[in-house]
């Protein structure tokens, strides 16, 4: 099921998110590998590791956490002739706290020739309280 989002994630069009941040681009789908884990057991903290080939300028990481759509978790500007290859956790609440709900996370970055890339991944989600 998750291979069939995946594929089905690279023939959407751009959400509207990412259009607000970035504007109405023309993502090219190489250069970045998202690892996530296939299932979060912890929705309030999902890892990922973002690594790319590209000369990054700026790197943004959206998801849905609801049904609403796509929103930006985060944000960054990477410094000149910095490798990416970040490894950070986020929280992916699932607000109806629904078991082994599929998430969808995308990663768009912008390189230093104003071109753009976009990745897509996708994780199952469980609910579970913050840690302590």
């Amino acid at each position: 099921k998750i291979k069939k989002v995946l594929e089905e994630m690279r023939k959407e069009p751009l959400d509207h998110a990412i259009k607000e941040v970035f504007g109405d681009i023309k993502p090219l789908m190489e250069g970045i590998d998202i690892t996530l884990p296939k299932h979060s057991s912890n929705c309030f903290r999902v890892p990922i590791n973002i690594k790319a080939t590209l000369d990054a300028k700026r790197i943004a990481l959206f998801a849905n956490p609801d049904y609403y759509g796509m929103s930006m978790i985060a944000k960054w500007i990477v410094p000149e002739n910095e490798i990416v290859n970040y490894t950070l956790t986020f929280k992916l609440v699932s607000y109806e706290h629904a078991m082994n709900e599929l998430k969808k996370v995308k990663v768009v970055i912008e390189d230093r020739n104003g071109m753009f890339y976009l990745a897509n991944a996708v994780t199952r989600i469980a609910y579970s309280g913050p840690e302590e």
